[in-house]
């Protein structure tokens, strides 16, 4: 992504005023008709609002990768759990009843939803699965964000990505 020094300008410096003679994406190209900023100033404000934007991006492809289930072999072989938010909140509720129940699961291959009978060990079993997986992607997540913050160019941002 190349910096544009007026977009820039008027969403990190609004009280600031200048028109292009040029290239926007090169700062002498500027001339300033109200205030001025050092090109120093602006390529710092614009590669701390490029590291909000990728935290953020970053934080997005977190949730959705909470939420789009998880695999636990609590029944002998593997299922996929669902795990939005109301499937979370369901799985607790159960676990918390302490009894054996029909909890829904997909087959790998062909994704079909059945319900099938699991004890309230195997019930606990995916609770457990279900919260380390969260919590590893919660953990990945913070990892990139510190990493993020502590970059020092834009490409080097740019170059973050969610793992699939």
């Amino acid at each position: 992504m190349a910096l544009n020094y007026l977009e820039a300008l008027s969403e990190y410096f609004p009280g600031v005023e200048a028109y292009c003679t040029g290239d926007a994406t090169d700062y002498t190209s500027l001339v300033f008709t109200k205030g001025s900023v050092t090109q120093a100033d602006m390529d710092a404000a614009m590669l701390q609002g490029i590291k909000v934007a990728k935290i953020i991006e970053m934080s997005q492809a977190c949730e959705a990768a909470i939420v789009n289930g998880f695999v636990s072999s609590a029944l002998g072989v593997p299922k996929v759990y669902d795990s939005d938010r109301d499937s979370q909140m369901n799985l607790i509720g159960v676990a918390a009843m302490n009894s054996d129940y029909y909890y829904s699961v997909r087959d790998p291959d062909s994704m079909v939803k059945t319900y099938e009978l699991h004890t309230a060990a195997q019930i606990k079993q995916v609770l457990a699965d279900g919260a380390a997986i969260k919590l590893g992607h919660m953990s990945l997540f913070n990892d990139l964000r510190n990493q993020i913050y502590a970059m020092t160019t834009i490409e080097e941002v740019n170059a973050v990505t969610w793992p699939e």
